[in-house]
């Protein structure tokens, strides 16, 4: 059904906006000795639909001489965004959100993440120390802000056609590239970027990755200006608006093989009700669960574990009956736009409301994905943001 912009209006509802964040990611991990350095390039963006809102990214890095900067905002269209080239008003050269970025898997909430002191070779947690490092934003992991502004006020919500996938998970229907996160691209010998461990793609490694949606808490002194300048992180709230979990339905299994590279194996399609045996030198679990967010959390949890985040911020990807694929399959509110500020454009004033959040994308070290086997995954994501009034 076409539906037309005066419609949309009408309604109070602007049409969704569509990221598209490719990452390539080689990390290290808490389960076997790292042999080979990481590395991580190549996140993009791209814009799919039209919109009546518009969006800008705010960033920081040692290449902006710890300036916290701004790109232009823009309306939806067929725009591709290209994160190690972002296009800032008044500087001649571009910059790079990944330009320190040397991932490592980390562990939190999103709002504290996390590299807990490792044993030697970094193959488990040192859980005899309360030694921690907090983990450095775009170094350790993808840290960005999206800024919206639209006419009227409205609340920026993370929609239900929201998904991650492993890079290799995509057929072509209708000579079109079509995305299938259902996990059936990667299992079988003729897998991309397949692992020496087994029959599988690298590219599992979205099964570790956890995206976090954190808000700003307001004392006063939070403005559409400030919103466009400062970096804020002593506002930050306590808890994310969002902890997400994207795909629950890939389980990395050692298959008792812990300390050899050949014999493993990738279960997908996973279900909610399932549960592992989890046994390696480093992590022992009898009910594990792909279903729960887990983390090492030193700071609440008095027997240095790895501890359940059964918090109400968390939400995990489901299976979509339609498709049998896993999409965020809900409906969450992030920030409200409510910052007013007047401008003038084309010789006439003209009122926008702001608002903002900060977005951290990081490999879950906990997370049974997160193991050699799968270091060179490459994953992308796709955030259905819809903003209603």
């Amino acid at each position: 059904m076409k539906i037309t912009r005066h419609s949309l209006m009408a309604k109070g509802i602007l049409v969704l906006l569509s990221l598209l964040i490719i990452i390539f990611v080689f990390t290290f991990s808490w389960f076997t000795p790292p042999i080979e350095d990481n590395y991580a390039s190549g996140v993009s963006m791209k814009t799919k639909a039209g919109s009546d809102f518009e969006y800008a990214i705010g960033f920081q890095t040692s290449q902006t001489g710890g300036r916290y900067l701004v790109t232009d905002f823009t309306s939806m269209g067929e725009e591709e965004w290209d994160i190690e080239h972002l296009e800032v008003d008044g500087y001649e050269n571009t910059f790079n959100l990944i330009y320190d970025y040397n991932p490592i898997d980390i562990t939190g909430d999103g709002v504290t993440l996390i590299r807990p002191n490792m044993e030697y070779g970094n193959w488990k947690i040192n859980t005899g120390t309360d030694d921690y490092s907090i983990a450095e934003a775009n170094t350790q992991y993808i840290s960005f802000d999206i800024i919206v502004r639209s006419k009227s006020r409205s609340m920026l919500s993370l929609g239900p056609q929201s998904y991650a996938v492993g890079d290799c998970e995509k057929t072509i229907v209708n000579n079109e590239t079509v995305d299938v996160p259902d996990g059936s691209q990667l299992i079988g010998a003729s897998v991309t970027r397949k692992s020496d461990y087994g029959n599988f793609s690298k590219d599992a490694i979205v099964g570790a990755v956890r995206v976090a949606f954190i808000g700003f808490d307001d004392d006063g002194s939070i403005t559409a200006d400030s919103l466009m300048q400062d970096l804020q992180n002593d506002k930050l709230a306590d808890t994310p608006s969002l902890l997400w979990v994207p795909r629950p339905d890939l389980y990395l299994n050692n298959n008792n093989r812990d300390q050899e590279v050949t014999g493993w194996s990738l279960n997908t399609g996973v279900a909610s009700t399932d549960t592992f045996n989890l046994q390696s030198s480093a992590m022992t679990d009898s009910a594990y669960s792909t279903y729960r967010h887990q983390q090492y959390d030193i700071f609440n949890n008095t027997n240095n574990s790895v501890v359940t985040n059964n918090s109400s911020y968390v939400r995990i990807s489901s299976k979509d009956a339609n498709d049998n694929c896993y999409r965020f399959n809900d409906n969450v509110s992030l920030f409200p736009i409510t910052y007013e500020k007047t401008v003038t454009e084309n010789n006439q004033s003209v009122t926008y409301y702001y608002g903002k959040t900060r977005v951290r994308i990081w490999v879950e070290g906990t997370d049974t994905e997160s193991r050699r086997a799968l270091a060179g995954g490459k994953f992308r994501f796709n955030f259905d943001l819809t903003t209603n009034g």
